[in-house]
């Protein structure tokens, strides 16, 4: 990933080549829970047996990204390499 800018606001996710898409978190539901933000990476970013996880989530877009961090540092490639 060392050709690609790391992402630090939504804009950046808009234009990301590997960003599937993106939920914003939501407001508190009527039990308390709040919602997630997500971001979903395009599963041919990773390899073919990574398994289930292919999205970071966090409370904010700044937790998320911190969880995007360790699938952009050790798992996610470009397509191509991710075939080779």
């Amino acid at each position: 990933m060392k050709n690609y800018k790391f992402p630090r606001k939504y804009a950046d996710l808009d234009t990301a080549p590997w960003c599937d898409f993106y939920e914003r978190p939501g407001y508190e539901s009527i039990d308390g829970e709040k919602d997630l933000c997500f971001i979903h990476v395009h599963t041919d970013w990773l390899p073919a047996d990574y398994g289930e996880r292919t999205s970071a989530n966090g409370y904010t877009l700044k937790e998320a990204l911190i969880d995007l961090r360790e699938l952009w540092d050790n798992d996610m490639r470009q397509p191509s390499e991710v075939q080779s």
